[in-house]
């Protein structure tokens, strides 16, 4: 059955073939790898599978490889360094059979898909494990902060523990539409390859699941439950670089606001159908300010504000410069503004324990938007 779901995936991109240009993050990289005999996979074209389903289920953030397409004549958009470096440093450890691995047999997707699909949302593989009771407090306080009813949605985890179940890996495998014997068999691939790289990480390696979102069907596959899934790779990668005290927190608050979008009518089923990068920013930066309005309110995370803006910087400094994509999240620089612009609505309520009502924080928000977005803020 079609469905229309809304998902908010941030994935900063993993990917492109050896010698490929330059990704969001820098990823086309010059670094040595140990050479190996190319494997053997089925023929599968996964690129263009994957832009079919993503199509089918109406998801336009979500991009293999996320390429950057910078106009500097109107915008500053330079990748974060500190993130940059980071990521630079877990290609440097694949080969260059891991990395054909991961582009042909779409091991970056898979998790993902497994992940939007499953109906086993407490099961164990979908639990939380890292920063999983800062996570579980902060969806609470989210919960009960914004004035939408969030008790249908669900916090999970984004489960790399798929490359060693070939089933799931078929299941996701045929949802991207691989017949079932090409399924199957890539599926027997992955789950005897995976284990033996040393790269790979036994299927942990983080840019296997750099990514968190929020995502709904809007009641069209009622067995598919609203939820916000966050990915270990994400969240391991803030630790490493030091914001593992804000990182989970402002993530989650992100992502719960493209929930609080769509009870409030700025995601629809219809906005998605007809999605323009004009839109998807206006959600994405939207979401920016709720996270840190919450995050620095008293009633929300009372988080430091040189604390939200300091990671904040790392955080948006992922933003992308893909103006004519639909899944355009705004640049490094308007994403800090509309961060900053969050803060300051808190700092200046009063009294200081008000919570503005949400559509009150949009329309505030919506006027704001042209001055955030201006080419010379």
């Amino acid at each position: 059955m079609h469905t229309t779901p809304t998902p908010r995936i941030t994935r900063r991109g993993l990917l492109a073939g050896a010698g490929a240009g330059a990704g969001a993050l820098a990823l086309g990289l010059s670094v040595p790898h140990a050479q190996a005999a190319p494997v053997s996979l089925p023929q599968a074209n996964i690129d263009q599978l994957f832009d079919d389903f993503l199509a089918r289920h109406a998801v336009d953030h979500f991009n293999r490889p996320f390429t950057r397409a910078i106009d500097p004549t109107q915008y500053e958009c330079t990748p974060d360094d500190a993130v940059d470096v980071w990521m630079t440093a877990q290609m440097a450890r694949l080969s260059e059979q891991d990395r054909q691995v991961i582009q042909e047999a779409g091991l970056d997707i898979l998790p993902a898909v497994d992940a939007m699909l499953t109906t086993d949302v407490t099961g164990a593989s979908y639990a939380l494990t890292r920063h999983a009771h800062d996570l579980r407090k902060t969806f609470t306080k989210c919960q009960r902060f914004w004035d939408i009813d969030g008790s249908d949605i669900t916090l999970m985890a984004m489960s790399t523990d798929i490359y060693t179940d070939v089933e799931r890996m078929v299941r996701a495998y045929t949802e991207l539409g691989l017949d079932a014997a090409t399924s199957r068999e890539l599926a027997e691939f992955v789950k005897s390859y995976v284990p033996s790289s040393k790269g790979l990480e036994g299927g942990h390696f983080p840019l296997l699941s750099f990514n968190a979102f929020a995502y709904s069907t809007f009641g069209q596959q009622p067995q598919i439950v609203d939820r916000i899934v966050m990915g270990e790779g994400l969240l391991r990668a803030y630790d490493e670089l030091g914001f593992g005290d804000v990182a989970p927190q402002v993530v989650l608050a992100h992502e719960y606001a493209h929930h609080v979008q769509m009870e409030i009518g700025m995601i629809t089923p219809d906005t998605m159908a007809s999605s323009t990068p004009e839109g998807t920013r206006r959600t994405e930066l939207h979401a920016d300010a709720s996270a840190a309005y919450f995050a620095s309110h008293p009633k929300g995370l009372s988080m430091q504000t040189k604390r939200i803006l300091a990671f904040g910087k790392v955080f948006y400094g992922i933003g992308d410069c893909q103006f004519a994509s639909t899944g355009h999240h705004g640049t490094p620089k308007q994403r800090h503004a509309a961060a900053m612009w969050g803060v300051q609505v808190q700092e200046s309520t009063r009294p200081k324990s008000r919570i503005r009502p949400t559509r009150v924080l949009r329309d505030e928000f919506d006027a704001k938007l042209p001055e955030l977005i201006a080419p010379d803020a």
